[in-house]
């Protein structure tokens, strides 16, 4: 009878571990995205110019050191990183004239191009992380299989981790490090 309940267990008791395993290592991954975009935001905020280094180099430097332990299960890592004017206008498109009374942008249409870069976007940010008292978003996206497959096994893959730190830029210059 023991040997029957015992090979009864076994699995669920398996795949407990598996799942606790698995829940620990995401929950890690997910903390680790998390202070990537949190350090980089801390750099890119003061707009000090790194010695030898641009600061888009020592933020993207940033984000890699931070999630260097994972990058031995080939990630996907996504940054991206926009200036805005002001905290309305982050994720905003930029404004138009809707000409042909669609409720959307349609080629043709007559816009304001706030991001300065000749065509209309949906997304009126700058690429890069702006200049003083500019509002910056910081995003990062790390895609990755699992580490047990046991979410594979329950059809969830790849795991995705995001997070958006959206900061406001000193509003003084604070001059370069040495």
């Amino acid at each position: 009878m023991t040997t029957i309940e015992f090979a009864i267990l076994v699995p669920f008791m398996v795949i407990l571990i598996l799942g606790t395993i698995e829940l620990g290592l995401d929950m890690w991954v997910d903390a680790s995205v998390e202070a990537a975009a949190q350090k980089a935001s801390r750099l890119g905020i003061t707009t000090v110019v790194p010695q030898g280094k641009t600061r888009d180099q020592a933020v993207q430097d940033i984000i890699d050191s931070t999630l260097s332990t994972w990058t031995t299960l080939t990630p996907i890592e996504r940054t991206t990183v926009k200036s805005y004017a002001s905290y309305a206008a982050v994720g905003q498109a930029e404004p138009y004239t809707d000409v042909a009374k669609v409720g959307h942008y349609v080629a043709g249409d007559p816009y304001t191009d706030v991001n300065k870069n000749g065509q209309w976007d949906s997304d009126q940010g700058t690429a890069g992380e702006g200049g003083y008292n500019d509002i910056v978003s910081y995003n990062i996206t790390f895609t990755m299989h699992s580490f047990t497959g046991l979410p594979e096994m329950l059809k969830i893959a790849p795991l995705v981790f995001s997070r958006t730190f959206i900061v406001q830029n000193e509003t003084v210059q604070t001059g370069s490090s040495q």
